[in-house]
């Protein structure tokens, strides 16, 4: 899906996302997509902004639509800088070649690291109220509902359990089913260039006196 840039003032920014839609959830295949995307967090940033330079902001993001599980992989670059095809190929690179290098080499001690930072997340106390709201807006939004009509608020406790018990071997089963098996979406919005401002006609009176001898004015 390619759109043109709605600002045709000014010049702006590309922006492209890669959306993989996966699965519809369940308890235990969101606590495992929840760890692939914290792990593939930083090698996204550190690929496409740190290395390649494609925009300030590159980086990618769970994705829970409506109880679907997906992730994007998201980069916003100026128009001056890179074109969109180069931008959807780095992309393209990342999340064909890198990410399935990065889960073929993935190590336990890396899995625990992330899985035990993750269930520290959800044990940890909120913040603040407002963080607590959030938090359960968000069940409501996911629809995060049991048969008999009620919500569970306690999600975050129960996949602490989950968590606990998850293995190696799931995660990168799991992460290879995602990256191989997801309905993909590209999604490109091509930013405007806006033109330079042509420089404006000298006037001829303007011309003929600048050509006049200053001496004749004296």
């Amino acid at each position: 899906l390619k759109v043109n840039s709605f600002n045709t003032r000014t010049s702006d920014n590309h922006y492209v996302i890669k959306y993989y839609q996966y699965k519809m959830e369940t308890l235990k295949l969101d606590c495992l997509h929840e760890i692939f995307c914290d792990i593939i967090s930083e090698p996204c940033f550190d690929e496409l902004r740190t290395k390649k330079q494609l925009g300030y902001i590159a980086f990618a993001s769970y994705k829970n639509s409506y109880g679907t599980l997906g992730f994007t992989i998201e980069v916003k670059s100026s128009v001056e800088n890179h074109k969109t095809e180069y931008i959807r190929e780095c992309i393209e690179d990342f999340s064909n070649n890198q990410l399935q290098e990065l889960f073929n080499n993935l190590t336990e001690e890396t899995f625990d690291n992330h899985r035990k930072s993750i269930i520290l997340a959800k044990q940890s106390k909120d913040d603040s109220l407002n963080d607590e709201v959030k938090r359960n807006l968000n069940y409501l939004i996911e629809n995060d509902r049991k048969l008999d009509g009620s919500i569970p608020f306690d999600t975050h406790l129960k996949k602490c359990e989950v968590l606990e018990k998850l293995e190696f071997k799931e995660l990168k089963d799991f992460a290879f089913d995602i990256l191989q098996n997801s309905k993909i979406l590209d999604i490109i919005v091509e930013g405007h260039v806006a033109e330079e401002p042509s420089s404006p006609k000298q006037d001829e009176g303007d011309s003929k006196f600048a050509g006049d001898d200053i001496k004749s004015y004296k």
